[in-house]
């Protein structure tokens, strides 16, 4: 069975994802993902690495493979607000 390159790279991160934690779970630790980046070689600082998690993530501790998804093709996280009165 031959895939195609997106679904590939697909495949791909919903590996990625879950060997983060090695578990199989839906969500994922933001520290998690730092210590899985820097082991590519990338380094953060503290203050660059909150600023990512504040900006990019609003914040959360955790987040889920379509939110790791859409980091790692370089989409924005789309807000999740209810609907104002």
């Amino acid at each position: 069975m031959e895939y195609s390159d997106e679904k590939q790279y697909d495949i791909f991160l919903d590996r990625l994802f879950y060997r983060i934690n090695h578990k199989k779970q839906d969500e994922v630790q933001t520290a998690d993902l730092r210590k899985m980046i820097e082991r590519s070689g990338f380094k953060f600082t503290d203050e660059e690495f909150d600023n990512l998690v504040k900006w990019y993530f609003r914040g959360k501790e955790t987040i889920t493979l379509d939110e790791f998804k859409m980091f790692a093709t370089g989409q924005a996280v789309k807000l999740s607000e209810g609907k104002k009165k």
